[in-house]
């Protein structure tokens, strides 16, 4: 095997390390509101649970300081594999808890895997996808992602036509296990490579604070991204609110899975469109969650419904790719930096608007559709600012 074929074996196991972790935790992310409204849970507290988004950011700060610390392959390995270990088996573990505290726990300690083994992973992925090309390597990679995330909903959609909740969180124990023995194969092959890994720099660098607040440009961003999210509906919030509508209970992780693939159809066009228009593009993003919220509050068909998650999965899309490569336009001196700001607020913003649309859900519908128009009229306006300079 010559040594490009070996880099290239090495991408594709990294790709199915991802597939078999998507499959556990998109597959648990699909049910998890539906499954504490079966417990019984108030709306409320399910809400809660979206600060994991937020530890997901911070532990991807804390990861990002822990691969400066020490350059050594077999220091990175190490990270990655605790991350991934406590990213998969907490999982499969609710289906041994019913207590909402437990529960809480063990969400808050998958993110938390999640994030802190990201930073370590990737320098590991970049130290190979170099010797192939970066965006053939990384393409390889976020495809097999992305196959996961479809398909570990489709499993439980399966699942829950046959069996319950809990026993369905505990059949991911065998992805779970799988994505580990992956890893051991894969720490293998990467020893019999000679690749060195180089320094990086710290995500956060308390020095250059001052100049990433003086980007105005980056600033306004930052408010228009933070006001936007604060209008975007969780997907933990709309299986929690399926459920009252006592649609089949496999019907939920299904519709989770058409804004997956909506979500995957639509990269390529868009990162098309920002290519030729530029970041004017990402303005679509208040139109396209104020059309999500608006379609679920007043469609209750299953037509309604599955252009919920359409729109759900183009909001989450633009988040995921052209929204971020804003920021790496508008920061040319400390893009990291720049980037820990925008997933923290990103993060807190999303948590706290969440919390907002579950009050007003309560008390007005109106109230909430004025609530969206406003949040999202005035990241317009921010946005707008953005693309005229």
């Amino acid at each position: 095997m010559s040594f490009s074929e070996k880099i290239l074996e090495i991408v594709i196991l990294f790709g199915l390390i991802s597939l078999f972790a998507d499959f556990v935790y998109e597959s648990a992310r699909s049910i998890i509101g539906a499954y504490l409204n079966y417990l019984g849970i108030s709306i409320i507290l399910t809400t809660t649970l979206i600060i994991g988004d937020v530890i997901t950011h911070l532990s991807k700060c804390f990861g990002s300081l822990l691969i400066t610390v020490r350059y050594s392959i077999r220091y990175y390995w190490i990270l990655t594999f605790l991350g991934y270990l406590i990213n998969t088996i907490s999982i499969p573990l609710l289906g041994f808890v019913k207590e909402y505290s437990l529960i809480t726990f063990l969400i808050f300690l998958e993110r938390f895997g999640k994030g802190f083994r990201t930073p370590a992973r990737d320098i590991l992925l970049l130290n190979v996808v170099e010797k192939i090309g970066k965006g053939k390597g990384f393409a390889i990679h976020e495809i097999l992602d992305q196959i996961g995330a479809i398909l570990g909903p489709l499993l439980m959609t399966s699942l829950l036509l046959e069996y319950s909740y809990s026993d369905a969180f505990k059949f991911l124990i065998i992805p779970a296990i799988i994505t580990i023995l992956i890893i051991f194969f894969t720490i293998e092959k990467y020893r019999g490579l000679d690749v060195e890994i180089q320094e990086t720099k710290s995500v956060i660098n308390l020095l250059k604070l001052s100049q990433v607040l003086k980007n105005k440009l980056l600033i306004y961003y930052l408010i228009a991204i933070s006001l936007s999210t604060s209008g975007f509906i969780h997907w933990f919030v709309i299986s929690y609110y399926l459920r009252e509508l006592q649609i089949p209970d496999y019907t939920i992780p299904l519709l989770y899975t058409i804004a997956m693939i909506s979500d995957l159809v639509i990269a390529y066009p868009l990162g098309y469109l920002y290519d030729k228009f530029g970041r004017k593009i990402v303005s679509i993003l208040p139109f396209s969650i104020t059309l999500t919220i608006t379609l679920l509050l007043v469609g209750k068909s299953l037509f309604h419904l599955i252009l919920v998650s359409i729109f759900l999965g183009f909001s989450v899309c633009i988040f995921e790719t052209i929204s971020k490569v804003v920021i790496y336009d508008l920061e040319t001196e400390n893009k990291v930096l720049a980037y820990a700001f925008y997933n923290i607020l990103h993060g807190i913003s999303w948590c706290l608007g969440n919390f907002i649309i579950v009050i007003l859900h309560h008390f007005s519908i109106v109230a909430l559709l004025v609530y969206i128009v406003v949040v999202e009229f005035l990241s317009l306006i921010f946005f707008f600012k953005v693309v005229q300079d």
